[in-house]
């Protein structure tokens, strides 16, 4: 356990995720933890993170993989920019 995330066995102090992990969406699924969170421009886009404890986290996946639509047909370095996954 990582003592600077934690005053004791049962506390775990914000943000769960240190760092830029803006507009966090949290869901549980039994004794898993996953959580979105926004990239903004940057890419692949809408990172995925996995806990069992809430304290230790890993990166699963990201959500975008690919550019798609119109925009990236004309655009292919321009980025487009996401916020709050749900």
């Amino acid at each position: 356990m990582d003592d600077e995330h934690s005053l004791g066995t049962d506390i775990i102090l914000n943000p769960i995720l240190p760092g830029f992990h803006p507009d966090p969406s949290i869901l549980r699924v039994d004794n898993d933890f996953y959580i979105a969170t926004s990239t903004f421009e940057w890419f692949p886009g809408v990172r995925i993170s996995h806990s069992r404890d809430l304290r230790n986290w890993r990166v699963l996946t990201h959500a975008l993989t690919r550019l798609f639509g119109p925009r990236a047909l004309l655009f292919p370095r321009a980025f487009f920019t996401l916020y709050i996954p749900m």
